[in-house]
């Protein structure tokens, strides 16, 4: 928005100049249109993404509302949040043990929730 605020600024003063030359008159706003239109575009698909997020992790919310700990359910919000933590991460942000958050992301593995990216990082990701 800040080129659109500049642009508005340079034409209401007459003087209309980009790389390429002069803006032809309306062009701004035909530019501006293109833009706003990328935007929309973006967050709709933002939109679709956190739908399928959440569609994913609903049951899986249910399954450890019944069999887990608050602990697992904590972490799965955190992966709801960002879908990759690192097991170093998630100390920071759940205030727990390393060894409590392996256990953690040990236990939500076998249920599918998440999967290792790389063992020698251990870092974790939603699984999809």
């Amino acid at each position: 928005m800040g080129r659109a605020i500049l642009i508005t600024s340079y034409k209401e003063r007459g003087v209309l100049l980009r790389a390429a030359g002069p803006y032809r008159a309306g062009e701004w706003e035909e530019r501006l249109v293109y833009f706003l239109r990328g935007v929309a575009i973006q967050a709709g698909d933002f939109v679709s993404k956190t739908q399928r997020i959440d569609d994913h992790l609903s049951p899986l919310s249910l399954e450890l509302a019944r069999g887990g700990s608050p602990l697992h359910r904590m972490a799965l919000d955190l992966f709801n949040e960002n879908p990759y933590w690192s097991v170093g991460g998630l100390v920071e942000r759940l205030n727990v043990a390393f060894s409590t958050a392996q256990r953690t992301v040990g236990y939500l593995g076998p249920l599918g929730i998440v999967s290792s990216l790389r063992s020698i990082t251990s870092t974790a990701r939603l699984k999809k």
